[in-house]
């Protein structure tokens, strides 16, 4: 018994030593984007206003900020005096070419070898759902040949509401989805819209508020926001996607393609680029469906030797020869690189 007031001294310190260390990792961890950190709102009264109605943004006012031209599309050095275009293109950052200039974005680039205004509508953040929004609710360019862009990590937004549960550090980020009805048929849940004083709840507490999110913190996906005790907190972030991935050697979004994922993604996916042909086609557009990977997918095919959303492109194939012709990579599992095949695709739809 002596002793016993010098062991609690020392299981404090320990403890504390523990608790000290956990917190300081996971903030960094929390930095990393493996906790969920609810954002701070600032300026809501602006972004109310110019919140796009269905896609949650871009913002509807002209946005020279982004390089988008008055009709929505980012700027075509290639073709800046003339808004007739031969192809346009949706879908997220790919899409757009986040990381370079306007004349070097491939659309741009694409334009100067057609001949003709190739149309850039991808927005960066987005996820196929909002791209195949952004077509439906757009007004009609007259391009004969239309494009829809699903970069492969798309699935994992497109099970999301709220992009910061996805996307550290994401100003805002509110989005509509689709989810499957009864039937196995698409049903949209529609942009939220709440109130400030709503919106400073749900980045606190998302679950209240979006019922039809993936990602909530606590739930099946592994996401976590940091809190005491931090040791269990820290200890719990290996159940994080990010995480697992990491230790797989895969690129996160790599589960989503399985077909008995609990966000049933990949058919939620599918679906909607198996949508976007018909409507294109009551406008009288031929239909693009284009897969672009990202740099850990051409690493996992280059590793393993087949892509990660193989399960995708074989749904796709079923959609009819023209769609699968055009919807494959520009090259497969066991072939070489060829770059020239989607230029030719693309004049022989024109």
């Amino acid at each position: 018994m002596r002793n016993f007031p010098a062991a609690m001294i020392l299981m404090l310190l320990v403890v504390s030593s523990v608790e000290g260390i956990s917190f300081f990792g996971g903030l960094f961890l929390e930095a990393k984007g493996v906790f969920y950190a609810p954002q701070v709102v600032e300026a809501y009264d602006r972004y109310e206003r110019l919140r796009h109605p269905v896609t949650g943004w871009p913002p509807t006012e002209p946005d020279r900020k982004h390089h988008l031209d008055e009709t929505g599309s980012r700027f075509v050095p290639a073709f800046r005096h003339t808004r007739v275009s031969c192809l346009s293109l949706y879908g997220d950052s790919f899409t757009y070419s986040a990381e370079v200039d306007d004349e070097h974005a491939w659309g741009n680039v694409l334009a100067r070898k057609l001949g003709c205004r190739v149309s850039n509508f991808g927005i960066g953040g987005f996820g196929t759902d909002q791209a195949y929004l952004r077509y439906l609710h757009s007004e009609p360019d007259g391009a004969p040949v239309v494009l829809l862009g699903h970069t492969a990590e798309n699935i994992v937004r497109n099970s999301n509401q709220l992009r910061g549960l996805v996307a550290h550090g994401t100003e805002y980020g509110l989005k509509p989805r689709f989810v499957l009805d009864g039937q196995g048929g698409l049903k949209l849940i529609p942009l939220p819209t709440p109130s400030e004083a709503e919106f400073r709840q749900l980045v606190v507490r998302p679950s209240r508020y979006l019922k039809e999110e993936y990602f909530l913190p606590g739930g099946s996906s592994g996401n976590r926001t940091l809190g005491f005790p931090y040791s269990l907190a820290v200890f719990g972030a290996f159940r994080n996607e990010h995480i697992v991935a990491r230790v797989r050697g895969e690129p996160r979004h790599s589960p989503f393609y399985a077909a008995d994922h609990p966000t049933r993604g990949l058919e939620v996916t599918a679906r909607i680029m198996e949508a976007f042909a018909p409507e294109a086609g009551r406008l009288g557009q031929r239909v693009v469906l284009a897969i672009l990977p990202t740099g850990r997918d051409l690493e996992y095919f280059n590793d393993r030797g087949r892509w990660i959303y193989e399960s995708l492109i074989k749904r796709l194939e079923a959609v009819g020869p023209e769609v699968a012709a055009t919807g494959r990579p520009g090259f497969d599992a066991g072939s070489s690189p060829d770059c020239t095949t989607p230029l030719r695709e693309f004049r022989g739809l024109l």
